[in-house]
C-alpha cells in the first residue's frame, strides 16, 4: 500500500510543476516521466549516501516521509531543473545533442524509449545531468536532518 501512495505523491509533485496535457512550458508537455524518473533516482542517490536502505519498498517510504515532512519538493524541484535544462534546445548536456537523438529526430519516440536514462551510450547528456543533481542535493542543508520514519530505511 506504500507503494501506491508514494506513486501519488510523485504524480502530485509533477501535476505541481504543470507535466503533461495543457503544460505552460514547452519542456513540460511530454516529460512527466522523465520528471517522475529522474526525481524518483534523486531520492534513491539521497538514501543511498545517507546509508539507508536503497530497495523499491524503502524508496516508496522514503517519499511518503519526505511528503509528510515537507521535502518532497526540494527533490521536485532538483528534477524539473534537469528537465527544463536536458529539453532547452542550445543547452549544454540537451537532449538535441544526445547521440541516439540525433540518430532517430522523432523527441516523442526518445522520450518513450526503454533505454532513457538508463544507460551511458543511449543518453549520457541525461546522465550527466543527474549526476550533477545528484550531488547539489547531497549539499542540501535543508534535507540533512531527515530520517526516514517507516520502513526498513527508519530501522537502519
Amino acid at each position: 500500500m506504500d507503494s501506491l501512495y508514494a506513486a501519488y505523491q510523485i504524480q502530485k509533485l509533477a501535476t505541481n510543476y504543470s507535466f503533461g496535457r495543457g503544460a505552460k512550458l514547452p519542456t513540460r508537455g511530454q516529460t512527466r516521466y522523465l520528471f517522475i524518473m529522474v526525481a524518483v533516482e534523486l531520492i534513491k542517490d539521497f538514501l543511498v549516501n545517507r546509508r539507508f536502505p536503497y530497495g523499491h519498498e524503502d524508496i516508496s517510504s522514503a517519499i511518503i516521509g519526505l511528503a509528510e515532512a515537507g521535502l518532497l519538493a526540494e527533490f521536485g524541484d532538483s528534477a524539473v531543473q534537469v528537465v527544463d535544462d536536458y529539453l532547452t534546445q542550445g543547452n549544454e548536456d540537451s537532449l538535441f545533442d544526445e547521440p541516439e537523438f540525433q540518430k532517430i529526430r522523432d523527441l516523442n519516440a526518445f522520450l518513450k524509449s526503454e533505454k532513457l536514462g538508463k544507460s551511458e551510450e543511449f543518453s549520457p547528456k541525461l546522465k550527466t545531468q543527474i549526476a550533477l543533481s545528484k550531488r547539489l542535493l547531497r549539499r542540501n542543508a535543508v534535507l540533512q536532518n531527515f530520517k526516514p520514519t517507516h520502513g526498513a530505511a527508519a530501522s537502519a
